[in-house]
């Protein structure tokens, strides 16, 4: 190896490898929150998570799993995304949650959501 390439060999940081990737990522939020005609409520965003990924386990969904949701529940995959990051509006929630198979009381709350976004409200 030539003293140019020994020169710049990556050196680790002081990261494991498999840490390094999942410690820039930013967390998902656990609680999303939807505007309903009464008020802002919370949205449970685990469920969901869990629900989607039990219906692609099961086959009725492929690998690309926003993208498929979003087809099947009539919206643009940028629209799935937003709500999973907790961003969503009340008729995409109600798209999605009628292909997940989950019902409005199984994801949301009406008390307020955390300041974190991380805890139950």
């Amino acid at each position: 190896m030539s003293s140019y390439r020994r020169a710049h060999v990556h050196q680790p940081t002081g990261i494991a490898d498999g840490e390094r990737s999942t410690h820039l990522r930013r967390r998902r939020p656990r609680w999303g929150v939807v505007m309903c005609p009464d008020g802002p409520r919370s949205v449970d965003l685990h469920v969901m998570r869990v629900a989607m990924t039990r219906i692609m386990v099961a086959g009725e969904l492929g690998t690309q799993m926003v993208a498929d949701l979003a087809r099947r529940a009539g919206v643009s995959r940028s629209t799935v995304s937003r709500l999973f990051n907790g961003r969503g509006g009340l008729k995409t929630l109600l798209a999605v949650l009628a292909v997940l198979g989950l019902a409005f009381d199984d994801v949301v709350s009406d008390a307020a959501m955390p300041a974190d976004g991380t805890s139950e409200p």
